[in-house]
């Protein structure tokens, strides 16, 4: 029994493609079912930088990504849900938890996004921060 080779579609220069129009249905049910879009380039058999490199040349499939993103995150924040009611047998709270952090950036820190300007010096911060203690002090008071 033989394979049958995939349907290439023709590009202007390079090397033909092995993308199919049909894997981003195909992408969307992967994730899903909780995959990620790195493992979809197993099932396509191609690497993973095929499959990143087809969703920045073709629009459908990046739509497609977005989605499948959206149903990966659903899929993972019902079983983080039966997780934490007891409800799923055999779960793992440290390994979704991982999982949650590389897949969907979660994260137990906030980030800080206001920083003293470049050009302040040290004690120019820190007059700064003496006015603002003081003026704290002064609501307090109040």
């Amino acid at each position: 029994m033989s394979k049958k080779k995939p349907e290439v579609i023709e590009t202007p220069f390079g090397r033909p493609t092995l993308y199919k129009k049909e894997y981003c249905q195909m992408l969307i049910d992967h994730m899903e079912s909780g995959l990620s879009f790195m493992s979809f380039a197993g099932v396509v058999s191609v690497s993973y930088d095929t499959v990143h490199e087809w969703a920045k040349i073709h629009s459908d499939f990046s739509v497609a990504k977005g989605q499948g993103r959206s149903k990966q995150l659903l899929w993972d924040e019902k079983l983080l849900n039966k997780g934490s009611e007891g409800k799923q047998r055999g779960y793992n709270a440290a390994a979704h938890k991982w999982k949650m952090a590389n897949a969907h950036k979660w994260t137990d820190r906030v980030e800080h996004t206001e920083r003293a300007p470049k050009n302040m010096s040290d004690e120019e911060i820190l007059q700064e921060a003496r006015s603002i203690i003081e003026l704290i002090e002064n609501k307090d008071k109040q």
